[in-house]
């Protein structure tokens, strides 16, 4: 038996990873305009030796299908394939081998065996779908605060792609993604900000297990 995470918490965590791969070809000037694939390409570079990362993040959704709009704030750290997600009402672990999810007010905690290849929940081939389905057309400048960023926008190659829009703010003074906001084909918005963000931060291998806290109901899906 797999289990569907959430969509939500996917999306979180490849608003962290997105830049490592979903710019990585550009096939030789997809791009419509030049400063946007030069930009496209740096963001690549500079997520080329990417291994971890740590950071806080908030997500918002606003739908007309929705009573109110959705907020989720949390903390997310990876290594690779292994990641931990953590928000107020629910926990989700993986150390590549076993993945855990820890639902808070249900007191369970669901177990399941790792499947790279199941694309309810595998980064690497969500990040392959954006590399295939979505390029680079555009780039602005912008500054909030004492931040300046480079705004990347980028379109999907197929109509049918999942997000008719997506863009990235890249902080100017580090060169790191640290908001994401996507429209979906429902028009739904939905946009992440990453706070603390630590770049190949050492990662204590005990950040990638976990243990039920004492009276949560275990259910083991492994087969």
């Amino acid at each position: 038996m797999k289990i569907t995470y959430p969509r939500l918490l996917i999306l979180m965590l490849l608003a962290a990873l997105v830049a490592q791969s979903a710019l990585a070809r550009q096939n030789g000037g997809a791009a419509t305009d030049p400063d946007a694939a030069r930009t496209a390409e740096r963001l690549q570079e500079r997520y080329e030796s990417l291994v971890s990362m740590r950071a806080q993040f908030v997500h918002t959704m606003q739908s007309d299908f929705l009573d109110s709009n959705e907020r989720y704030a949390g903390t997310l750290v990876f290594e690779n394939e292994k990641y931990r997600v953590e928000t107020g009402g629910q926990t989700i672990v993986t150390d590549g081998v076993v993945t855990w999810v820890h639902n808070v007010a249900e007191r369970q905690v669901l177990i399941n065996d790792y499947d790279a290849d199941e694309s309810t929940f595998s980064l690497t081939e969500i990040l392959r779908a954006f590399d295939r389905e979505y390029e680079a057309t555009s780039v602005e400048r912008t500054t909030e605060g004492e931040t300046s960023y480079s705004v990347l926008e980028l379109i999907p190659r197929d109509v049918f792609t999942d997000y008719q829009s997506v863009r990235l703010w890249i902080r100017d003074s580090d060169g790191l993604v640290s908001r994401m906001r996507l429209v979906d084909l429902n028009d739904a918005v939905l946009e992440f900000e990453l706070s603390e963000l630590v770049f190949n931060p050492s990662v204590d291998a005990a950040t990638f297990t976990f243990v039920a806290p004492e009276g949560t109901e275990i259910v083991d899906l492994r087969n």
